[in-house]
């Protein structure tokens, strides 16, 4: 049995214990990890037994770290380091930051938007459930379909705006500073959405308690991406929102007007402080692995099991 996915079965934790825990796999050092170092991590933990008596030894704790925060609980695979949970919030804080920030032009807007849905789409497939061989090119082209068409969509207001120059002060404040928030939340679904839809399309593993496989479910796909869609939506939401309402208070302040580099500093570590918080709530507000009711999957799979709860694999 994956050892990864062993252990998020095992631990059914609180939200408090998800997010104490997710901390310490968002080490930013575990985005560093060479593939020999996961190797040998996973090597030991499947050579110790797993039980409590061993949880309290050091290495054991280190080699759990390890493999938790570099290898897919569903194909047990090592993630590139780019991808990995450590690596999401510095590379997609500084985007939010520049997101945040007045364009003067679509160009300057293009750059913020692409990187972010870009970088979303990639971490959503690799950090999802295993696509099969015969549908790998499918899914190439639907990522880069969804990277596309969320980036024309961000931008769309404002070339909206320009195009039949809408000039306003109302309009101007509306496109620039009150839509761009929903627009990201949603868009930030969109993506995860589209970019996973094989999982509820044509299903994922479902699990007893001891790792077992009992089949392919469209359901549990469904739970899996939805609650991956709404935690995405909920950090990317929530940091433009929190960091919007401190740029505004930021800007009343009449000492950052005489300073405007000490204004930009403010309110990049604003927005740096407000995503390294919300990284790690919107990563464990759902299990890792999650538990769906045998009577809510299909009644093929029903027919295949006496288990009343079944495990799968929810991504990031």
């Amino acid at each position: 049995m994956e050892p990864n996915l062993h252990f998020w079965i095992r631990e059914n934790q609180t939200f408090v214990q998800r997010f104490l825990h997710c901390l310490d796999l968002l080490d930013p050092t575990n985005a560093l990890l060479s593939h020999k170092t996961i190797k040998t991590a996973r090597e030991l933990l499947r050579n110790e037994q797993t039980s409590k008596d061993h949880t309290e030894d050091q290495k054991i704790q280190k080699a759990w770290k390890q493999s938790l925060a570099t290898v897919n609980p569903d194909t047990g695979r090592a993630i590139p380091m780019l991808f990995r949970p450590a690596a999401f919030f510095p590379i997609t804080g500084p985007l939010v930051f520049l997101f945040l920030q007045k364009s003067k032009g679509i160009k300057a807007a293009f750059f913020p938007q692409f990187f972010i849905h870009a970088y979303n789409t990639e971490f959503s497939i690799i950090n999802g459930n295993a696509i099969p061989a015969k549908y790998s090119l499918e899914q190439q082209v639907l990522g880069m379909t969804t990277i596309i068409s969320t980036t024309i969509f961000g931008i769309s207001p404002l070339f909206m705006m320009n195009r039949y120059t809408l000039k306003g002060p109302a309009i101007k404040n509306v496109v620039t500073k009150i839509l761009p928030i929903p627009l990201l939340a949603f868009l930030s679904i969109f993506n995860v959405v589209v970019s996973r839809s094989h999982e509820y399309q044509n299903g994922i593993r479902v699990m007893d308690e001891n790792g077992n496989v009992v089949g392919l479910s469209r359901e549990a796909g469904t739970k899996a991406v939805g609650e991956t869609a709404l935690s995405r939506g909920l950090l990317f939401g929530t940091s433009v929102l929190l960091s919007s309402v401190f740029t505004y208070v930021l800007e009343r302040i009449k000492l950052a007007h005489q300073n405007p580099k000490f204004l930009v500093a403010m309110k990049l570590n604003m927005t740096l402080m407000v995503m390294g918080l919300m990284v790690p709530v919107s990563f464990c507000v759902f299990p890792q692995t999650g538990q769906i009711p045998r009577t809510s999957l299909e009644p093929e799979i029903q027919s295949l099991t006496e288990e009343t709860t079944l495990y799968y694999n929810r991504g990031l």
